[in-house]
């Protein structure tokens, strides 16, 4: 007889690449212990079946440019986690990024930042997508970068209990803000 027991899954998410009728992913995950750099017998570089079109990610520390396609990280507890991205797509063409089975509890949100076009777009929501259309041969690590939020920290310095936490994000010249409001709330916004 085999007795197996189950164990609390790592946080995580996928984060997924469709281009035409084709699709890539890459995996990262959260888990206390691990580290920034290369973690033995969790991190596994890429093995592409593919080789017209890859996705993955590259190390945050020590990176010897291995393109990984499942990536294991410490928690974003204090500060946010800027992952960077490689997209091989030799054919070129319209592109959409989107995330799947996103299961991160304590963070407020993931981010795609294409430093080409200037822009970060939420993709934490299912149905949330960035789309690009890129011109033939694009083979670049450090165009894309992923963005993971830790409830505890903003951008805009707000620094308040998880539990008053009302989460404002800054997207497409979009202002968002997420959490839960009485019947009264009101959003200001100031031009300083």
């Amino acid at each position: 007889t085999v007795l197996k027991s189950a164990e609390k899954s790592w946080d995580g998410f996928k984060l997924v690449a469709r281009s035409g009728d084709k699709r890539e992913s890459t995996s990262v995950s959260f888990h206390e212990g691990m580290t920034l750099g290369l973690d033995p017998s969790y991190d596994a570089g890429l093995l592409s079946s593919e080789p017209d079109f890859s996705l993955y990610t590259r190390l945050l520390s020590d990176d010897e440019g291995i393109n990984f396609k499942i990536q294991c990280l410490p928690y974003p507890h204090s500060a946010d986690v800027v992952i960077p991205v490689g997209l091989d797509l030799l054919a070129g063409g319209e592109v959409s990024f989107l995330t799947e089975g996103v299961y991160m509890p304590d963070v407020q949100g993931i981010s795609l930042e294409d430093r080409m076009c200037d822009s970060i777009t939420d993709i934490t929501a299912e149905g949330d997508t960035y789309t690009v259309v890129l011109e033939e041969g694009v083979s670049d690590p450090g165009r894309f970068f992923l963005h993971v939020t830790a409830y505890n920290t903003t951008s805009i310095g707000l620094n308040k209990p998880i539990e008053e936490i009302i989460s404002v994000s800054f997207m497409n010249q979009m202002i968002r803000i997420n959490g839960i409001v009485g019947a009264t709330a009101t959003a200001t916004l100031f031009d300083l």
